[in-house]
């Protein structure tokens, strides 16, 4: 990382700025932090594309897009800002090097770190599939690699780049091509790219991973050389282990088919590759000694001089050049990174006891504050490094915790509204329902609406990996621009029992019309987007019965889908498969344009797992084929509608 210049800002929206990660094609990204203490990476994009109205069109179309990728394994969008003079997006922040430089550094991963490595990236492009993007770049210096895992990062919003940069070649409609080793034979040839050229991609990455260099040669023979490599030769795979059948170089082969047709999917890989037996370290100790030592240095880290309280130009005063420190691949694209709250699917690969998400802790010099809204714990030590020594806060699935167990996991899970003394007015532009994702693993529903007085009342949905907690709180102060809501009891909890208390917030109007959402306590925040609200926002094509695909006579399990408001129970389902015999129900949480998103709640005596994670959240998307797909990133089942229904 380099220091700020005198022609660098001192902040970004509402992040300080750190120092100068690194520039690319699409602009300067900046390791910052936010008024929290969360640290954050924030990508400005060049002056020549902000004063294009076309790109700032695309720009903010692909933000859109990509904030709704999940999973553990990307880097989320946190915040941004396309209508700023000089727009920019804010990410996490992950304390590790990219693939590429791990490799260039320590030499090819063993075949343990392939095979996480192939697990990992298949989840990460599971979760942008099912966002409806394609990756189109997927490279070494495009995966972080960290303590718990690899990070996917850079999806979708390089898209809306027009110009031809050193890092990749774009259309002129601004769809991005990718880097010349590790395209796909599809791309190569101007071909329609879906997301089995991402798998292509993902092959040429482990192949990299295994051997020190990419599997159709590097930038030393030139461009059209690689090109014609891709679509026409197989790849040199001299180097990677054979393992056993379903080992690194049987996975690598199957990748880099030529046909798309052929190559296994995403979900496919994730079978294959999930570990099993033991957790211990994924990468060898040397480098998991260097991430710790990594940690250790962000904790240290401070701002050169504190910020100015007059208001801040955002916009870079000195111009952005290409990309920097072009290595093995040829190109290299700055590394935004991000901290993602992990809670995986599958079992992570991290050292013994050290739980499975870190997010860097951000204020090493004074203590945590205390509050009812706690989600930390401490990771343990890295390979010899203390824990405090490497001092990351990990953000655990708890939405409170007094030590009380609020409500049960049955029942209705509408809650009364909570009575106060005055009403407020909130301003018409807040009214109807708002959704958003502060973190991974966290998504949050804030519904205004009259109660019974005519009060607007604002009921607020929090959805963990564990637990879904519903309050209802009419506000206590609003404005033309603002709405605060105070700290309250949750009324319902489903899951662990976690939701003793949830945390004062407070929104604010955005100039896109969206809502910025912030914790008063500065842990999160998040931007709300308008989503579907009344007494019917269920889309019909999902009410009915559904039955496994492929199982119309005689179905081992059953899903029926009901019209219902958020809150309420709006599926109901079963399954019969051998030693499962369950039953649930599922409150309907999230209604958006993509799909539905529900917290399950089993009946007593189910199967445990039923087939399908029980805790957490599971979507619902429809197909224009008819197929109905339930469940998450990691797993994915596919129903079809019950004949006669």
């Amino acid at each position: 990382m380099n220091n700020l210049s005198p022609g660098d800002p001192r902040a970004i929206g509402p992040y300080r700025l750190l120092g100068v990660l690194g520039e690319g094609g699409m602009g300067r990204v900046y390791l910052a932090r936010s008024e929290g203490g969360r640290t954050v990476a924030v990508k400005v994009v060049r002056a020549e594309f902000a004063g294009q109205d076309d790109f700032r069109q695309r720009f903010a179309r692909e933000v859109d897009t990509a904030r709704r990728v999940g999973g553990d394994w990307t880097a989320p969008v946190l915040d941004f800002d396309t209508s700023a003079a000089t727009p920019w997006v804010a990410t996490g922040y992950v304390p590790g090097p990219d693939l590429q430089t791990v490799v260039a550094d320590y030499g090819p991963l063993p075949e343990r770190s392939l095979l996480v490595l192939a697990n990992r990236l298949a989840l990460a492009l599971g979760a942008i599939h099912d966002a409806g993007l394609v990756h189109r770049d997927l490279k070494p210096s495009n995966v972080l690699v960290a303590v718990d895992g690899p990070r996917v990062i850079d999806f979708g919003i390089a898209r809306a780049l027009h110009a031809v940069s050193g890092n990749g070649f774009r259309t002129s409609t601004g769809a991005v091509i990718g880097s010349p080793g590790f395209m796909s034979p599809e791309q190569v040839r101007g071909l329609e790219v879906g997301p089995q050229s991402d798998v292509f991609s993902l092959g040429t990455v482990l192949a990299y991973a295994a051997t020190g260099r990419p599997p159709f040669g590097s930038h030393s023979i030139g461009m059209h050389a690689q090109l014609f490599r891709v679509s026409e030769e197989e790849p040199d795979l001299e180097g990677v282990p054979e393992g056993v059948p379903e080992g690194v170089l049987g996975l690598v082969r199957q990748c880099l088919e030529k046909a798309p047709e052929k190559r296994p999917t995403p979900m496919d890989l994730v079978a294959r590759t999930t570990p099993a037996g033991q957790v211990r370290p994924w990468l060898p100790g040397e480098i998991l000694e260097q991430l710790g030592r990594r940690a250790a240095w962000l904790l240290d880290l401070d701002p050169q001089g504190s910020p100015s309280s007059a208001p801040v130009d955002t916009r870079p005063d000195v111009p952005v050049e290409a990309p920097l420190n072009a290595r093995a691949d040829g190109q290299r694209d700055t590394p935004v990174s991000a901290h993602v709250v992990v809670q995986p699917d599958v079992p992570a690969i991290v050292p013994v006891g050290a739980p499975t998400s870190g997010a860097p802790s951000t204020q090493p010099s004074t203590p945590p504050v205390r509050s009812r809204f706690k989600r930390a714990r401490l990771l343990g030590a890295v390979v010899g490094v203390p824990a405090l020594a490497v001092g990351v806060l990990i953000a655990a699935n708890s939405w409170g915790g007094n030590g009380a167990a609020p409500g049960g996991s049955g029942g209705n899970p509408n809650g009364g509204a909570e009575a106060t003394p005055a009403a407020v007015a909130v301003p018409k532009n807040f009214l109807g329902a708002w959704e958003g994702v502060p973190l991974s693993d966290t998504r949050v529903r804030v519904e205004f609406k009259k109660d019974e007085q005519h009060r607007t009342v604002a009921r607020s949905f929090f959805l963990t990996g564990t637990s879904l907690c519903v309050v209802n709180k009419a506000p206590k102060k609003a404005s033309k621009g603002s709405v605060s809501l105070g700290e309250a009891r949750s009324e319902n909890a489903f899951g662990d029992g976690k939701c003793t208390f949830l945390p004062s917030y407070t929104l604010k109007t955005r100039k896109d019309g969206n809502l910025d959402f912030a914790a008063d306590n500065g842990q999160y925040k998040a931007v709300l987007f308008k989503a579907r609200a009344g007494t019917a926002p269920v889309p019909e094509k999902y009410v009915g019965q559904w039955v496994p695909k492929g199982e119309k006579e005689n179905p081992t399990a059953q899903v029926t889908i009901e019209q219902a408001k958020t809150g309420d129970f709006f599926v109901r389902g079963w399954d019969n498969s051998p030693r499962k015999h369950c039953a649930w129900q599922e409150v309907l949480v999230f209604v958006n344009d993509t799909g539905l998103i529900s917290r399950p709640v089993y009946r007593r005596g189910s199967a445990d797992p039923c087939g399908i994670a029980p805790t957490g959240a599971r979507g619902y998307t429809l197909a224009d084929s008819g197929i109905l797909s339930m469940g998450h990133a990691a797993q994915k089942l596919e129903f079809v509608r019950k004949p006669g229904t």
